[in-house]
């Protein structure tokens, strides 16, 4: 009898814990969302021109670079869909068409491949830090506030190394 009853407790705990966690995942506003897509978007970006200019390039400062930020953006794009998977969010699985743009351009550069490619990265993370600059601030869910105030350092020194790129001034 006791064990009976031990069982339907845990049973019952199990129930209310997992109704607990579905009402602790958090709900995005309409910025917030669309804070959670152009990150995503931006990561995948970033990881698909470095692909490219790791093919592509033969200068070893554009290849480490480009090595970096597969890495970097691989692990911050990994932890960016197990929050939005924790939490209901939705993220986008491929690449809008500015974004299939930039890696067009940089896949067909030829031999201005590190010229394109440098110049992107410092546009882009530009875009990025001011992205990730305001989301760390003005973001409501806080989980997805706290990844854009982790990564945002990281972001900085992106643009800081894209800017030291061969190719990369105008």
């Amino acid at each position: 009898m006791k064990i009976k009853t031990l069982t339907l407790l845990g049973l019952a705990m199990l129930g209310i814990g997992s109704a607990l966690s579905a009402a602790a995942a958090e709900t995005l506003s309409t910025s917030d969302a669309d804070f959670l897509r152009k990150a995503a978007v931006a990561g995948m970006a970033e990881v698909e021109q470095s692909k490219a200019a790791v093919q592509l390039s033969s200068n070893e400062k554009i290849k480490a670079f480009a090595q970096m930020m597969i890495t970097d953006h691989g692990k911050a794009n990994d932890e960016l869909s197990a929050l939005a998977k924790k939490n209901g969010w939705t993220v986008p699985a491929e690449l809008d068409s500015d974004a299939q743009k930039k890696v067009g351009d940089v896949r067909n550069a030829g031999a201005q491949v590190d010229t394109v490619y440098a110049r992107n990265m410092v546009k882009d993370h530009d875009e990025a830090v001011a992205l990730f600059s305001n989301a760390a601030t003005n973001v409501t869910a806080p989980s997805l506030r706290s990844f854009a105030q982790e990564k945002l350092p990281t972001l900085q020194q992106h643009s800081k190394k894209a800017k030291e790129l061969p190719g990369a001034a105008k």
